[in-house]
């Protein structure tokens, strides 16, 4: 007795649908879900990452952020450094698919600094070298490129700044001038190095 056995091959097509957004949570650059950012003027925020699980979506973030920060519509990250100091803006961001959407209102604001706080600018002449910028003992910037300006917001302590300078003009080092301000809501302390 022979035994045949025949397939039979169906080819269908499956459509699979495309689910709405769910919610959407920003968290802030420790992973903490947050709605309102609190930035210090001219210092770096960090990365605010904004999560929402969404299928071929459009994201869009409205008003569009100014003033020094910016999001990556790719990455879904809001960053950059505030140049001056704001008051609260509110801000929706809306994620969009062809099942429909979902948003989040969050807002950013920027002070100069919070109370008992310091902001330190710091800033160097004409030099080429290395800088080392210490708070309390414990490194803050370790840094190559020194003749970039930095903004910090510390609190009250000890702050310590040592220059390796590695190269200059006629095998001398070419630092004209190395200085250091600290300001507060109040006064201005400025420590100006003597020259290498």
């Amino acid at each position: 007795m022979n035994l045949h056995i025949v397939w039979m091959c169906c080819l269908c097509d499956v459509v699979v649908g495309i689910n709405p957004p769910g919610p959407i949570t920003l968290r802030d650059p420790q992973g903490i879900a947050v709605t309102d950012i609190r930035a210090t003027a001219r210092i770096p925020i960090g990365t605010y990452t904004f999560e929402c699980n969404a299928e071929d979506a459009l994201w869009n973030v409205f008003p569009p952020p100014g003033n020094g920060l910016s999001f990556d519509q790719r990455e879904h990250t809001l960053y950059g450094t505030p140049r001056s100091e704001f008051d609260k803006i509110q801000y929706n961001i809306t994620v969009t698919n062809s099942a429909g959407s979902s948003s989040l209102i969050f807002s950013v604001e920027s002070v100069y600094c919070d109370e008992g706080y310091y902001v330190v600018r710091r800033y160097m002449g004409i030099i080429k070298g290395d800088i080392l910028l210490k708070h309390n003992g414990v490194v803050i910037e370790d840094e190559r490129d020194s003749s970039i300006e930095r903004y910090f917001c510390l609190p009250a302590g000890e702050l310590s700044l040592s220059l390796n300078c590695v190269s200059g003009v006629n095998d001398k080092c070419s630092v004209q001038r190395t200085i250091l301000r600290l300001f507060t809501c109040l006064s201005t302390v400025e420590t100006t190095l003597p020259r290498l």
